[in-house]
């Protein structure tokens, strides 16, 4: 259609007068919008367009409405700045209402136009929840099947069947990056519908897809782990991805296409297992992996999945594996995209939350970082596959990164790749007469890579903390352990208080007088007991009651909350209260001891450079540990004349690990009895190297 034409199809609906003459202009505009790319596009272009659609939508003929939404619809899609115009002026309302009250057709048309709405505007999903529009399209979402098929075209199969597919839609829409969104959609009862509906073999493949799309929205927010494990969600998508691989994506109980099948792997990945649904599983794996690496390549705005979508997955993955075939395959698999990843430059995409390019590269990358942490303390196997790939260049390239999370993570997971080989040799020691300074207490099922994360974190400040992950023996001798610690660490999670070995452990703490700090892991929520729903953000006192009285005492002490947005003061609150427990304060993770240090010459050639180049500014100690100090650095860049640095620059051959940062930018200022170990070690390679010289010159002087 012309530009002029349509332009006379706005003009008509936007003076058309009220009656049959009204319900005719706003009809054939409807149709034409919805015709072509070009006409909606040039609809979005045209000024009169906004309040057009305003006029339509607050109509007392239903019949207008549905047309006008259908306009929304089609110009939202296409015009992002549509998008922003329309919402403020007011036109989510009237959608939120027919969505609400209207027919079938006038609900479905009006929860297509809010999911169109919603794409890539982190203000409209703000608006569409206070305006209860969430609520609305869980409400659709509950509508049954009629019994017979209408004949009308724009409806699927059964009257309930496209109402079904655009709520879906809408709420995939509405939670893609939004964990306010995601959570608000549980608490209003969504994950049982759409659970329903993604196992549903009467429901059109459509349907289906979009459920397992918004299902995925849902599980990217821990919060609603619980809740979706209590509606079947793990169950249903393992399932689904099962019929998927077996009828493909134009079977009768496939996903549409393979899209489907990947969202539904990913929530799969993303939900703590449950028994069964092992092919859907190790499917689901090798789907995260491949897709991992596709979108470090494509990464578009507005696409269904991003970059972050698999880099949540792989990281829940890695959090979950433990020693074993599985682990090393998944390490396999992995490895290549997390350190792709890692190297990455040029991010010039934000987030589907409206994040910006930079903020998006810290999501991306701090996920990534984890990953790596994760499976390098699985064990020897797992990190000699990431050193293999290259992770410690990739993790040596962000080591001056000041984002707190990615910090901690490259930090972790360069000690158990480079520098757990070398403090192997030298074992962390209790800060007291006691066997232990920290005993971590954890339920796995909840927090096995938190407490993973967390037990790094206290051995690279040199903590000696007690994890129980492999731990085999008795409960009797398990509290023996907790007796011998200095601090008892609780990471309150949703299951944990049901665990007798974890609330055992917590008992014996308090009767042997260990001082107790609890951490709260992000998006932990329990049930309201009045409501029903898992909206408490701390136990209420109907779980807390069910513990020994002496016990309950520990939940009134003010607890650490961790999160992921806010990194850094979680972890110095962390430290500040293992501090008030009688600990000494932490130390530099990287400050190597005297006795660390001389053991790189007994460790035969190990990674000096590597190790230098990994340490941050330190402060001076009076316990004969080294000190760095970046102030001496040359200030443009230049070569370092400190003979740490020499001798570092004299090792760069025998290198085992690959280092992305030169000697050059390094420093280093050491005891004497370090410099003389270090002058050693040049001194012995740069006779080597003239010895090589000379026997190279012999053999090609003629004869």
């Amino acid at each position: 259609m012309s530009t002029t034409a349509l332009a006379a199809l706005v003009a008509d609906a936007a003076s058309a007068a009220h009656g049959e003459a009204r319900r005719m202009a706003y009809g054939m505009l409807a149709n034409s919008v919805e015709a072509t790319k070009e006409a909606s596009v040039q609809f979005a272009a045209d000024a009169r367009c906004v309040d057009v659609c305003l006029r339509g939508l607050e109509a007392g003929d239903e019949a207008i409405r549905v047309a006008a939404a259908k306009c929304v619809k089609a110009a939202a899609k296409r015009a992002p700045a549509f998008r922003g115009a329309l919402a403020k002026k007011g036109g989510i309302a009237p959608l939120v209402a027919m969505a609400e009250t209207g027919s079938v057709e006038a609900a479905m048309r009006a929860a297509w136009a809010l999911a169109n709405l919603a794409v890539d505007s982190a203000a409209n999903k703000t608006a569409i929840r206070e305006g209860r529009g969430l609520a609305a399209l869980v409400n659709l979402l509950r509508r049954q099947r009629a019994a017979s098929p209408l004949a009308a075209s724009s409806l699927r199969n059964y009257e309930g069947e496209a109402l079904r597919e655009r709520a879906a839609q809408g709420l995939d829409a509405l939670c893609q990056g939004d964990a306010k969104n995601q959570e608000a959609v549980v608490l209003a009862g969504g994950a049982e519908p759409l659970v329903r509906l993604l196992r549903d073999s009467k429901a059109t493949q459509m349907a289906r897809l979009r459920a397992a799309f918004a299902t995925y929205r849902l599980a990217t927010s821990p919060a609603n782990w619980r809740a979706l494990g209590e509606a079947g969600a793990p169950e249903a998508l393992a399932a689904a991805v099962d019929d998927h691989l077996r009828d493909g994506p134009s079977g009768p109980r496939g996903l549409h296409d393979d899209d489907g099948a990947v969202a539904a792997a990913a929530a799969l990945a993303l939900l703590p297992p449950k028994s069964g649904g092992e092919e859907a599983e190790t499917w689901a794996t090798q789907a995260v992996c491949e897709h991992l690496n596709k979108k470090l390549d494509d990464d578009k705005a507005g696409r269904a999945m991003r970059l972050r979508d698999f880099t949540l997955a792989a990281r829940a993955l890695s959090g979950r594996a433990s020693a074993g075939e599985r682990a090393e395959a998944f390490a396999k698999a992995a490895a290549p995209a997390l350190v792709r990843c890692l190297l990455r430059d040029g991010w010039r995409t934000g987030g589907p939350g409206g994040e910006s390019p930079e903020a998006y590269r810290l999501l991306c990358l701090g996920d990534c970082a984890e990953s790596v942490l994760q499976l390098a303390c699985v064990g020897d196997n797992t990190a000699s596959i990431l050193r293999t790939a290259g992770a410690v260049a990739a993790l040596e390239k962000l080591k001056g990164e000041t984002d707190g999370r990615l910090r901690e993570a490259v930090r972790g997971a360069e000690h158990h790749l480079a520098l757990g080989l070398i403090r192997s040799n030298s074992p962390i020691k209790s800060h007291s007469s006691k066997r232990y300074d920290v005993f971590l207490s954890h339920k796995q099922t909840d927090a096995k890579d938190f407490a993973r994360a967390l037990h790094t974190m206290l051995t690279l400040r040199r903590y000696k903390a007690f994890l129980d992950m492999e731990f085999d023996g008795s409960l009797d001798t398990l509290q023996e352990y907790v007796a011998s610690s200095s601090v008892f660490a609780f990471i309150l999670s949703e299951n944990v208080l049901d665990s007798p070995w974890c609330v055992a452990e917590l008992t014996a703490a308090v009767d042997s007088g260990v001082p107790v700090v609890v951490v709260k892991k992000e998006g932990s929520r329990w049930r309201d007991p009045n409501t029903g729903s898992l909206s408490l953000t701390f136990p209420g006192p109907d779980v807390l009651k069910k513990l020994p009285a002496r016990v309950q005492q520990v939940f009134q002490i003010k607890i650490v909350e961790h999160s992921d947005v806010y990194y850094a003061p979680f972890i110095d609150k962390f430290f500040d209260r293992l501090e008030e427990a009688g600990l000494p304060p932490a130390e530099d993770p990287y400050a190597l001891t005297t006795e660390e240090l001389e053991g790189l010459e007994r460790g035969g050639r190990p990674r000096l450079r590597h190790m230098l180049s990994m340490m941050d500014g330190r402060r001076p100690s009076l316990d004969g540990r080294s000190s760095l100090d970046r102030r001496s650095f040359d200030e443009d860049g230049s070569q370092p004349t400190s003979p740490a640095s020499a001798a570092a620059r004299r090792l760069d051959p025998l290198d085992e690990v690959t280092s992305a940062t030169t000697a050059e930018t390094l420093t280093v200022q050491l005891d004497r009895r370090t410099l003389y170990v270090l002058a050693a070690i040049g001194a012995g390679a740069a006779v080597f190297a003239s010895i090589g010289t000379a026997v190279a010159v012999l053999l090609l002087v003629p004869r």
